[in-house]
């Protein structure tokens, strides 16, 4: 089986295990197979299924030790297992074998910035990139070893090199994922504008990328809450907060007074308190209102003014402290 095929098993996900199975077929027959070795490992990468995976490449290397492709394979592998090291290690006997290999160089690449060693995982990025400057991967890569770094953009930049050279027949999910982390960029960079509309050109290639329409939510809240700290007051805004505690302080006020002069109970403060023409309204009102709320929170300013007008021999000498 050539190794060319394995490259179309990866991107055939609804065929992945049609390609196993396929492979077995071969292996059953010729178990010294190396290709059949190589192309079940990216069958079975592209399962996700990497502890599969990095057998079958070890089976395939046991047989040609020196295939840089099948050391590049089970390092992308040994990267899905969060084998960093082992992924690099893997890449550097590549590189022995092949050392203009752009691909090795971009894994290798990718494993040390998991690593997070920044500086050596963009060295091999433009190692890649020296081999093959319009390798759209390779700028992803290096867009991400930025973006790892809080040099959001430089990872923009990046990412927009890897679209624009990000070859047509592989544009739909792909590129829903480099507009993704486009996204993600502009958001940490503070363009959240950009970065919405980043998003959006992520779903219009793949309306299933789920990442991108909760980035595009969290994006929007953001770009609310920078709109909102650079909005201007507005002065009637803080006035209708004024008066709502004034009147929150005087229901309070009153009530207190009410209680203190005539009793706690609802047949004391209340009754004789509060006119009946008023206790008539917040009847009305909290018979409409669903919430059935205490009678007395359905009055409102000019109903107090009633209720202080009605009683003024328990609030005079209250006002006139105030007052002086």
């Amino acid at each position: 089986m050539a190794d060319d095929e394995s490259k179309k098993f990866l991107g055939e996900g609804n065929r992945l295990l049609e390609a196993v199975d396929s492979c077995d077929k071969v292996l059953a027959i010729d178990p010294n197979n190396a290709n059949a070795w190589r192309s079940r490992g990216a069958a079975l990468a592209g399962l996700k299924r990497y502890d599969e995976a990095v057998n079958s490449f070890d089976k395939a290397l046991d047989i040609d030790p020196n295939s840089a492709l099948g050391l590049n394979y089970r390092g992308v592998a040994l990267i899905g297992l969060r084998r960093y090291q082992e992924a690099m290690d893997s890449c550097d006997k590549a590189l022995a074998i092949d050392p203009n290999n752009a691909a090795v160089w971009n894994i290798r690449g990718v494993a040390l910035t998991r690593l997070e060693r920044y500086q050596e995982a963009m060295d091999s990025c433009d190692k890649a990139l020296a081999i093959d400057p319009n390798d759209a991967t390779v700028w992803s890569s290096r867009g991400f070893v930025l973006f790892s770094q809080g040099r959001h953009q430089e990872a923009v930049e990046n990412w927009d090199k890897a679209i624009t050279k990000n070859p047509i027949e592989r544009s739909g999910h792909i590129n829903a994922v480099l507009w993704d982390l486009r996204g993600m960029a502009l958001g940490g960079w503070g363009r959240y504008q950009e970065a919405v509309e980043s998003y959006e050109e992520a779903l219009k290639h793949d309306p299933d990328l789920q990442s991108a329409y909760r980035s595009k939510i969290e994006a929007l809240d953001s770009l609310e809450e920078w709109l909102k700290a650079r909005r201007p007051p507005n002065p009637y805004v803080e006035l209708f907060k004024e008066v709502m505690a004034t009147e929150e302080r005087l229901h309070m006020f009153i009530r207190h007074s009410l209680e203190k002069a005539l009793g706690k109970g609802e047949s004391e403060w209340w009754v004789k308190g509060v006119p009946l023409e008023v206790r008539r309204k917040c009847a009305q009102r909290r018979e409409e209102d669903p919430r059935r709320e205490d009678p007395y929170g359905y009055t409102d300013l000019i109903d107090l003014k009633e209720i202080i007008d009605d009683n003024w021999r328990f609030f005079n000498e209250d006002f006139q402290r105030v007052k002086g």
